[in-house]
């Protein structure tokens, strides 16, 4: 069965284009189009997609007022935000909304797909450029800070090497067979670290692991 996604956000040549690829490609099926929040929550109630992908630009942030929302009604619908916004602090937004993968407007079609798989198997992820954007602008102290009680030195050695495969965006699976350990043993650990960080959602530790370092 395909996955079938939402596609979200105030541009028709933006949603057109993202409907001809996801056509193009094998597994994937487009669910229906939204330009507005309403309209995102509603045909998410009405259609059930597995993946919403929304549009997140800058300055207003256009685009987060629908991730929001549908983090809200519909918290169990997966969400992956594409933006072509430079401001660390938008980005930071973004990820913070409860997203689980921000990639660049300018990512390659191949990392979009990955992406798209990689949130539909329970995993996260962050493109490089975006990733780079998070840990400067953080280190640089221009966006907000990390959520409270988020110290590494609090995690296992095990647990810091979950956090920086999790951030890279490999699935619970894809970490279980490079750590030879169970995706039951895996999941336990990812639950333990973001309890430990004070952290609600995985994407939320990617900007964590990006300011310690742990990802490039």
């Amino acid at each position: 069965m395909p996955l079938r996604i939402l596609l979200a956000g105030p541009c028709r040549l933006t949603r057109e284009g993202l409907a001809a690829l996801l056509a193009r490609e094998e597994g994937f099926a487009v669910a229906g189009e939204a330009s507005t929040a309403p309209e995102v929550v509603e045909l998410c109630e009405d259609l059930r997609p597995d993946l919403v992908v929304v549009e997140v630009g800058s300055p207003a942030p256009r685009g987060l007022a629908e991730v929001h929302e549908l983090g809200r009604r519909v918290p169990a619908v997966k969400r992956l935000a594409l933006t072509g916004a430079a401001d660390g602090g938008v980005i930071l937004d973004t990820i913070r909304s409860g997203v689980q993968a921000c990639l660049s407007l300018s990512a390659p079609v191949e990392e979009f797909f990955h992406a798209l798989r990689v949130v539909a198997d329970g995993g996260s992820y962050l493109s490089p450029e975006i990733s780079d954007l998070v840990r400067r602008s953080l280190l640089a102290g221009e966006a907000a800070s990390a959520p409270p009680g988020a110290s590494l030195g609090r995690l296992t050695p095990r647990e810091r090497q979950v956090l920086r495969l999790v951030a890279q965006g490999h699935s619970s699976r894809e970490i279980a067979a490079q750590l030879r350990l169970s995706p039951e043993t895996v999941r336990s650990y990812r639950k333990s670290l973001m309890r430990k960080l004070g952290v609600s959602g995985v994407a939320k530790l990617v900007p964590l692991a990006a300011a310690a370092g742990l990802i490039p």
